[in-house]
């Protein structure tokens, strides 16, 4: 890089070195270099005489700094689409997943917006927020609700999305899943609950987990309202709702505080 000598802001030597401080000012050109002409203390300018660098008797040198710089290659060809979550033409998709796409290359992530990468189903637009994660140059995009089940959804990026160079995908990529069917009715548990081999008290939580379950929402977690029990055979009575898309031969989990409980 090229720094003028006015940009030289001051000089300092001692006996084993003599640096030059520089202030940096304007843009800068590839294979520069400067000079300056330094008076230097006794003991260097003997130094330097010692290793054949000054004459006897001087006590001035030329001080040349040489500097290179580069910029990182950036690609020239249109960014790609790499992989996608779900696969194309998935099936049987959990209603709660999230769609993301990862690309060839750095993207420029303030291109990656709601406008620019879309999830419709039967005409409707999904509504739901989008990121970037440059590590991975993957855009995810994640619906604010549940998506329905045994739908058709495409998700489609536009070519209002640009790699770091500003070049853009040579045309819009979409392509298709489609969630899993309706779940079946859900299933009711009741039963009795101990902790450390007592009846567990009023106001404790239990929850069931597991692959497909469904939870977070009323009926799973449920709280006691009585000492050692939760839920009732009473059809009236509160019961721990498990739902979900849930496959045969499931394993469901109760958790307690959310504490792991054996199976019984």
């Amino acid at each position: 890089m090229y720094v003028p000598q006015s940009a030289i802001s001051g000089t300092t030597s001692s006996k084993d070195t003599v640096r030059v401080t520089t202030s940096i000012d304007g843009h800068f050109t590839a294979g520069g270099k400067w000079t300056q002409r330094l008076e230097v203390p006794e003991e260097t300018a003997q130094a330097l005489r010692t290793a054949g660098l000054l004459k006897a008797n001087e006590n001035a040198c030329n001080v040349t700094v040489e500097a290179f710089s580069s910029e990182p290659t950036l690609p020239t060809t249109a960014p790609t689409v790499s992989s996608t979550s779900p696969v194309a033409d998935a099936t049987d998709v959990a209603i709660n997943t999230t769609v993301s796409a990862t690309f060839s290359e750095a993207m420029d992530e303030t291109t990656i917006t709601t406008g620019s990468f879309t999830l419709v189903t039967d005409s409707t637009t999904v509504s739901g927020s989008v990121s970037y994660d440059s590590d991975t140059y993957t855009a995810t995009f994640t619906p604010n609700e549940n998506l329905s089940c045994n739908a058709v959804y495409t998700a489609t990026l536009s070519t209002d999305i640009t790699d770091a160079a500003g070049y853009a995908m040579a045309s819009a990529y979409s392509w298709s899943f489609t969630t899993a069917p309706t779940p079946p009715l859900p299933h009711a548990f009741y039963g009795l609950v101990e902790i450390n081999g007592s009846p567990a008290p009023v106001g404790t939580e239990v929850e069931a987990r597991g692959e497909g379950v469904i939870t977070s929402f009323e009926g799973n977690p449920i709280v006691t309202t009585a000492v050692g029990s939760y839920g009732s055979a009473d059809p009236l009575a509160p019961v721990l709702i498990v739902q979900g898309h849930i496959f045969d031969g499931a394993s469901i989990t109760f958790y307690v505080y959310s504490n792991e409980l054996p199976k019984r």
